[in-house]
């Protein structure tokens, strides 16, 4: 057999590269859970009594940011399943609005949203991890935490790397710990109720300020974000979309956990435009004579963008500089699409050191760009 023979008899290379849908329902909803209900719940509540100044008005806030947080997940859950894809907000919006609206959202996802918030993360661990190693007044030094929290990140890039399932199994694990750890906390919080420590709902509106209730909504909403997180998984040869709305109520000693002084928390989690703003409006983009398996009122996605709005133009009031910075970087990505994409095939030197940094970061890393069937993508 020569050689020709022996390649002809080889089975057919698919042309189809992407990787298999090996998460569970447990794993889709242990990670839907965790990216709602995370660090963010630990350090949101900061951010929303220092904006509002009050614990009525703080209360207030947190049930408009669940209610926002239902109806953006609503929205979106219509819209994916128009769309069974993966990719997430990227997707939608790039099949909606164009490459350039889709280039800025994974921009501003993977330069401002995703970086700060996973920084925020590691530190709240690490901070946590080394609090009760410095018991009464004592300070965790500033550089330890940075260390733990470098090696943290370490650690969760591994299991990224290692296996989808292994990453899977780890979110339910510290899913169950973090679930036992919001029933401790709910639980000595009742106590404490039922034992007569109702000194914080006396008065609960005085002291209330409402000229950065902006940034009180980003705060409360920034607890609830990770709705627009899209999960596919197989099961009897369907797929389903896993959105979970979670309405989680704490209340935590104002003194204590809340102190009106803003930490550096309050400008991650607010300096930033929240790129799902923009999604449910791609409800209205879609031909209505189209199958929909999960339709929402037409009111709620206007309700939603129109929320959007008045946010932004509230924490613009509260915060010119931080908006301003994040608008900038957000912009910043305008140039780097007409450079490095746009134009990227028409300047022949660029596209060649475009093409060989791909070609070397394939081989260094092992992996190859998605490709998937044409009837799979729309």
């Amino acid at each position: 057999m020569d050689r020709n023979d022996e390649i002809s008899t080889m089975a057919p290379i698919k042309d189809e590269v992407h990787l298999r849908r090996t998460i569970t329902l447990p794993g889709a909803v242990a990670i839907g859970f965790t990216n709602i209900i995370g660090a963010g719940i630990f350090v949101s509540p900061k951010g929303v009594i220092a904006g509002t100044g009050s614990v009525g008005v703080c209360l207030l806030v947190w049930a408009v940011c669940g209610v926002l947080s239902l109806i953006g997940a609503m929205s979106l859950a219509e819209i994916g399943t128009m769309m069974p894809v993966s990719g997430g907000l990227y997707i939608y919006i790039n099949e909606i609005y164009g490459d350039l609206p889709g280039f800025l959202v994974q921009w501003v996802n993977i330069v401002l949203q995703q970086s700060s918030s996973q920084a925020l993360c590691f530190l709240v661990v690490a901070n946590y991890c080394l609090k009760p190693f410095f018991p009464g007044s004592c300070d965790v030094p500033v550089t330890l935490v940075r260390i733990i929290a470098f090696v943290a990140n370490g650690l969760v890039a591994y299991i990224n790397s290692r296996s989808v399932k292994l990453v899977s199994q780890t979110q339910v694990l510290f899913t169950v710990l973090n679930l036992v750890s919001f029933c401790v906390i709910i639980t000595i919080g009742a106590m404490h109720l039922a034992q007569g420590s109702t000194e914080n709902f006396e008065n609960i509106f005085s002291g209330s300020h409402y000229e950065s209730i902006g940034l009180a909504f980003y705060a409360g909403l920034y607890s609830y974000a990770g709705w627009q997180i899209r999960l596919v998984y197989f099961r009897h040869g369907r797929y389903f979309n896993i959105r979970i709305s979670l309405w989680y109520f704490v209340d935590h000693l104002e003194d204590e956990f809340c102190s009106r002084q803003k930490g550096s928390s309050a400008a991650i989690v607010c300096q930033h435009t929240r790129p799902e703003g923009d999604s449910p409006t791609g409800i209205f983009a879609f031909d209505f004579h189209q199958q929909i398996l999960f339709q929402v009122n037409i009111l709620l996605p206007i309700t939603f963008v129109i929320a959007c709005i008045f946010l932004i133009i509230m924490s613009t009031m509260a915060s010119p500089t931080d908006n301003a910075v994040g608008l900038g970087i957000s912009l910043l990505g305008v140039p780097v699409y007409y450079i490095f994409v746009k134009r990227r095939c028409k300047v022949k030197k660029l596209s060649q050191i475009w093409d060989r940094f791909s070609v070397f970061t394939q081989k260094l890393l092992l992996v190859v760009p998605e490709r998937l069937p044409s009837n799979d993508v729309k």
